[in-house]
């Protein structure tokens, strides 16, 4: 856990997208890298800027940080670690959730379990795609095979 405010430190809103955390991270790391920075303690001062910059961008460290410095969590639009929107229906399932959260351990355990569908969705998308690959295979060679013996 994070003993500052991210959010401060950044000079940021508590709504801020991933490509304005990156963006104000690349500001901040301007000036306080040890590189350009002479102070005794730039270099702790810049570790702790990238743990900034890692707990608010990964969703579950986010929710925890904004649990711990008073901020309401939202759900998100997308996810900023797996590039994939979700489909209206799994945001409408979400905001159905939302209504009844009273706690944000469940706002977390949604957003893992909606995670996993969406990898179990790619998996089986990538599967079916080897399986017609392979029985294109088997039918080619097969017509191939009996073009060669007749």
């Amino acid at each position: 856990m994070l003993d500052t405010d991210g959010y401060l430190l950044l000079e940021i809103s508590a709504t801020a997208t991933a490509e304005e955390i990156k963006a104000a991270f690349r500001r901040k790391a301007l000036q306080l890298h040890p590189d350009v920075n002479e102070a005794s303690n730039s270099n702790e001062a810049f570790i702790r800027l990238k743990a900034v910059q890692e707990t608010l961008l990964d969703p579950i460290k986010r929710l925890q940080h904004d649990k711990q410095f008073g901020y309401t969590p939202k759900p998100p639009d997308k996810y900023t670690n797996t590039k994939q929107t979700i489909s209206a229906s799994e945001k409408a399932r979400a905001e159905q959730v939302v209504a009844g959260w009273n706690n944000d351990s469940s706002y977390v355990y949604a957003t893992w379990q909606a995670r996993q569908e969406a990898e179990k969705r790619r998996f089986r998308r990538v599967r079916n795609l080897l399986i017609i690959f392979g029985l294109a295979l088997v039918v080619f060679f097969g017509l191939c095979w009996f073009a060669a013996n007749a």
